[in-house]
């Protein structure tokens, strides 16, 4: 197994110091419409653990602007290694999870698939997954106004494990790349166009190595789709790469400077309010991580965090940004050693 190089911290921000607690969100009635119910800390803090009465991981979060929560479907609860089929809402306003009562098509049980939100029409779209040892290789809305979920049909995303999915407003589609399955690693690029319910295979002329389990973003001022790493062989090979997708091709950037060591399945979240994307943890399989880094969406140079207070090392947790305060929110995860799953929720928010 490749042995990944030592972390070189480089830059650091306010090493080793608790940054303040208890400053709380902006005012309520403001243009961003944020409701200061709850105080959330500057650095790491907790929130309401994952929902359930046991961990939970392989699972990711979608935001929801109009009602301001994210959505959370599936998911592992290793030891007991039971896939769910649950749907949940995490109310950021009130800090509580709500389990939604669904109807329609019934969903796989999956985990380790990828989701995004699909801003007019108010849908989630999930895609790929794994149920226990067998690839999901089927696509699914949810209508967040009538929570019905209705399959996707016709050629959908295969090999969909550890996917990565994002809306791109200016393509009005939803972009699914790459995951694993039955054939391996892929580095497949699908458009989801959510009027016609309808995928498109893209065929860039440039595409990143093949993978499962990349760190991604969307980046709205530059409107590109970026990822970070990201594993090639489960437990043999593992990238420290970035990509960027514009629309049409891809673009690999060149390798300068300090970054985190190769993993996959990291937490992570783009933090418009501040135009800056979060990396946090993840796992090469034989170790976990507790780092936290923050990359110039511009530059694409990284920038070591030293929060203290925050999280076990860990990969898998579920993961997303609240848009209207740039706040990272982790909810459980898997730790290698101990091959248990996590419940604890955090908050990340800092400074600008």
């Amino acid at each position: 197994m490749m042995t990944p190089p030592p972390v070189d911290a480089g830059p650091v921000a306010d090493a080793g110091v608790v940054l303040d607690a208890g400053v709380t969100e902006p005012d309520a009635g403001t243009d961003a419409g944020v409701d200061a119910g709850v105080v959330v800390p500057l650095g790491w803090g907790r929130t309401a653990n994952a929902p359930g009465t046991v961990g939970l991981w392989g699972t990711v979060l979608a935001f929801d602007p109009v009602d301001r929560r994210f959505i959370l479907h599936g998911g592992n609860r290793a030891p007991a290694g039971s896939v769910q089929n649950e749907t949940w809402s995490f109310s950021i306003t009130n800090a509580t999870w709500t389990k939604l009562t669904t109807t329609g098509a019934m969903m796989p049980f999956r985990y380790c698939h990828c989701t995004t939100y699909l801003p007019a029409q108010r849908q989630v779209l999930v895609t790929g997954g794994r149920n226990t040892n067998t690839t999901v290789d089927t696509s699914y809305t949810l209508d967040l106004q009538t929570l019905e979920w209705s399959q996707v049909m016709g050629t959908v995303p295969t090999g969909g494990i550890g996917c990565n999915a994002h809306w791109v407003p200016a393509l009005d589609r939803a972009i699914v790349f790459g995951g694993d399955g039955s054939g391996g690693v892929n580095n497949r690029t699908w458009s989801y166009d959510p009027v016609a319910r309808a995928f498109t295979q893209l065929m860039p002329t440039t595409r990143p190595p093949a993978r499962r389990d990349a760190m991604s973003i969307f980046e709205p001022t530059t409107g590109r789709v970026m990822l970070f790493g990201g594993a090639v062989a489960i437990t043999m090979s593992y990238l420290d790469d970035v990509a960027t997708f514009d629309g049409t091709n891809w673009t690999l950037a060149p390798m300068l400077g300090t970054r985190p060591s190769p993993r996959r399945y990291g937490a992570t979240g783009f933090d418009a309010v501040n135009r800056r994307w979060l990396i946090v943890g993840g796992t090469n399989d034989a170790d976990d991580f507790d780092d936290t880094w923050v990359v110039n969406p511009t530059t694409l140079a990284f920038e070591r965090q030293m929060v203290m207070g925050g999280p076990s090392r860990r990969g898998f947790s579920a993961s997303g940004i609240d848009e209207t305060t740039g706040t990272l929110y982790l909810f459980g995860g898997f730790t290698t050693g101990t091959f248990l799953s996590l419940s604890d929720g955090w908050t990340l928010r800092l400074p600008p």
